[in-house]
């Protein structure tokens, strides 16, 4: 997958710089675009990426880069699990899910997790790093004996 193991100067980069913060520029160096979720930048320098036929690089720190292939299948992917909270699917599942070959869900999956957007778990399954991996934690609420506050009568003076 990443035969390159840094942009060149004209390749585009992605920079989270939080997870409500991503950074569009032109190879590492100045950012030129702000957007407010990966989809968005994703989006963005793909569209930015495939007019000038150069690649899409996504870093969190500007040391380590992870080079984004099929960024529109990465779009495609990203979107099920950002509408899908909890969504937790095996490479197989997924590979189902998106009408793809074994080799390129593969890489697509390792690209997130690359990028610290998804995390693999213990069992095999994709789900998006804030969730851990883990199933859901059902809560139940605790009922409270709570005693109304005493009511006070007003006379009115006459």
């Amino acid at each position: 997958m990443a035969a390159l193991a840094r942009p060149h100067a004209e390749d585009v980069v992605i920079h989270r710089r939080s997870s409500a913060l991503f950074e569009i520029g032109v190879s590492p160096g100045t950012p030129q675009i702000l957007c407010s979720t990966f989809e968005e930048a994703l989006q963005r320098a793909g569209s930015f990426a495939s007019g000038r036929h150069v690649h899409v690089w996504f870093t969190t720190d500007d040391q380590e880069f992870v080079l984004l292939a099929e960024e529109r299948l990465l779009r495609r992917i990203w979107r099920e699990y950002a509408e899908l909270p909890g969504l937790r699917l095996t490479r197989q599942q997924a590979q189902r899910l998106w009408a793809v070959d074994e080799p390129t869900c593969t890489e697509l999956l390792e690209s997130l997790v690359n990028a610290k957007l998804l995390v693999q778990g213990a069992d095999g399954r994709y789900a998006r790093l804030a969730e851990r991996s883990s199933p859901p934690v059902h809560t139940r609420m605790a009922k409270a004996d709570v005693a109304p506050p005493p009511v006070q009568s007003i006379r009115q003076a006459s």
